[in-house]
């Protein structure tokens, strides 16, 4: 039987392009505001900023948690290996890429720029994500139990950013994303990023 959890994938999408684009960078002036989300993930330039998702599983077997490492390398995932670093990796036709975290089984969607429709375009890879998963484990039950966004910000800027989102928008982020038993809001920024997680 299937239980693929979404995570809250559609809830919160069309939520967070007012909270990035808004009121987290207000003060930093127009100028600054431009820059801090001109610059793609890692040290890439982007023409637009841009937005990632990730979303990580406990695969269970009769309602047993089972390590998703010991499954990947036997699964019929449609793509190649092709990251050096990582060697549960697997880049699917899709675009999107799924590997291991932990235990846990993890997708990473390509970044889609943050312009009018992102939210649904998010929304398609987590449908794409969750049915890739269904499929491959069909002996499996899947369950998603984190969310994790990343939004392009100038480097410099990235503390910075964090800081005003988590004092702005962490209640009702962890309203949106957070089950009962979750342990709270990540708000964290990273290389050319700021990286928003809830579970």
């Amino acid at each position: 039987m299937h239980h693929v959890r979404r995570a809250g994938a559609v809830r919160w999408a069309g939520v967070l392009g007012q909270m990035v684009t808004g009121n987290p960078l207000r003060g930093l002036g127009a100028r600054r505001r431009s820059r801090a989300f001109g610059r793609g993930f890692a040290e890439s330039e982007q023409a637009e900023p841009q937005v990632g998702l990730e979303h990580e599983f406990v695969i269970r077997r009769e309602g047993r948690a089972v390590d998703f490492r010991t499954l990947i390398a036997g699964l019929p995932i449609p793509g190649t290996r092709l990251d050096p670093g990582d060697r549960f990796a697997h880049r699917t036709v899709s675009g999107l890429a799924l590997t291991c975290d932990g235990a846990e089984a993890e997708y990473v969607a390509p970044p889609v720029p943050l312009a009018p429709g992102f939210t649904d375009e998010l929304a398609e890879w987590a449908g794409t994500g969750g049915s890739l998963l269904a499929e491959l484990l069909p002996d499996h039950e899947v369950e998603g139990v984190s969310t994790h966004l990343s939004v392009s910000v100038e480097p410099r800027l990235g503390h910075r950013v964090a800081q005003r989102f988590a004092r702005t928008f962490a209640p009702p982020l962890m309203l949106l994303l957070d089950g009962e038993d979750s342990d709270g809001l990540l708000v964290r920024p990273r290389a050319g990023r700021v990286e928003l997680g809830g579970d």
